[in-house]
Formats: structure tokens, C-alpha cells, sequence
């Protein structure tokens, strides 16, 4: 139908080492709520301990879904939030603000992380980057030294959009019998000869000297 769907499949199973009662938010220097619909089921459960997180000033990391819990806790008041597009009446319900990084067009485009006294809010993964910087500067740290290293994945089949979206700095070709069609593609053919002609491992090595890594 031209649509594409999202299907919830099974993740990652994680033993889980405490529960809401025992959590002591005076342990903890930051709050990270990732995104995905399971915040529907917490929201309705008073023993979240993000209201404590907040009374505390401290930082509180929303992405995708998540700002849903911010909004159940009365603590989106005034104050600016973005998030995943579907999100926008319940944050302004919740008396938030809503925001919207402009110029979106494509997946690749989202990269804003927004900051409103202790909510940190962004879409989505892709934005993660700028997500991780807010966070770690909210907490006192200091990011002394950064440089981006991106990598391009030659396929030989479909590749879902969302894992292939960044410039590209370095080339990986997976094994399998893909390469034995790529090799016949005269642009796959020229594009490796690119990366060879570079150099971009001397260059990135050269990178890493001058940047003290």
C-alpha cells in the first residue's frame, strides 16, 4: 500500500537489577528515558520515580516516545519539548510547548536536541549525537577534544533507511556472496577505488595525532 509499518518485536532481554520501590534517586546523577511505547504502560503507574528526578533539578533525557512520561507528571508546564510528531497534542494538553526542529525532510535530517531547564527532548535516534553532548554538559562534564568518523556499508540486498544515514569517512564491505554482483558495478568499482586513492585510514590516523587520540 506504499506504507511503511512499524511491528514491536523482542529486544534485547536485560536482567533487571532493582524495581521502582528500591531506587533511590539520590543515587544517580541524571534520568535517561529511551524512547518506544512501553512509557504508555508506565505512565499510569505513580511509583515512576521521575517526579523525584525533577524535584531534585536533575537532568531528565526524553527521546522519541518518552516525553509522554514528563507530560503524566504534570512537569512539561511551560516549558519547550519536541518529540516524536504523533506526540504534539498531548505535549501541548500537558501545557508544554511544542517545538519542532525545522527543515526536516528526511530521517537523516534530525539532529536537535532541545533543552528546557532539566527536560532534555529530542525526536529520535538519529539525533542521539546531539543528545549525548546536552546530556553530559547538563551533568558538569566537559568534552575536552570530538572528531566525527562515519562508515559506508557496501549491501548487496535492501537495507532498511534508518541504518544508512551519515556521511561517510570509512568503508566496511560485508562478507558473504553480495560482492560477487557488486564486482560487476562499475560505480561499487569505482567508489572503493575512491576510498583506496584517499588514503582515509592515513588521514584519519593523521587526525588522531594532531588531536592528541
Amino acid at each position: 500500500m506504499g506504507f511503511q509499518l512499524y511491528t514491536e518485536l523482542p529486544g534485547h532481554l536485560f536482567t533487571l537489577n532493582s524495581c521502582f520501590d528500591s531506587v533511590k534517586p539520590e543515587s544517580y546523577d541524571a534520568l535517561i528515558i529511551p524512547g518506544g511505547q512501553f512509557v504508555e504502560l508506565l505512565s499510569v503507574d505513580d511509583k515512576v520515580i521521575i517526579t523525584k528526578f525533577a524535584e531534585a533539578g536533575k537532568p531528565i533525557a526524553t527521546s522519541c516516545h518518552s516525553q509522554l512520561l514528563v507530560a503524566a507528571a504534570g512537569l512539561l508546564k511551560g516549558k519547550k519539548c519536541t518529540a516524536f510528531p504523533s506526540l504534539k497534542p498531548i505535549i501541548e494538553l500537558a501545557g508544554g510547548v511544542w517545538w519542532e526542529q525545522p527543515g526536516i525532510q528526511l530521517v537523516f535530517d534530525i539532529i536537535a536536541c532541545l533543552k528546557d531547564g532539566n527536560i532534555l527532548s529530542s525526536i529520535g535516534w538519529p539525533a542521539h549525537g546531539e543528545y549525548l553532548n546536552v546530556l553530559l554538559h547538563s551533568m558538569g562534564a566537559k568534552i575536552l577534544k570530538t572528531r566525527e568518523i562515519s562508515m559506508l556499508f557496501l549491501c548487496g540486498d535492501y537495507v532498511e533507511d534508518y541504518e544508512m544515514n551519515v556521511p561517510f569517512r570509512a568503508l566496511q564491505v560485508p562478507g558473504g556472496r553480495s560482492p560477487e554482483l557488486l564486482v560487476m558495478d562499475e560505480n561499487v568499482v569505482g567508489l572503493v577505488k575512491k576510498f583506496i586513492d584517499n588514503d582515509f585510514t592515513k588521514s584519519l590516523l593523521q587526525l588522531d595525532k594532531e588531536n592528541g587520540f
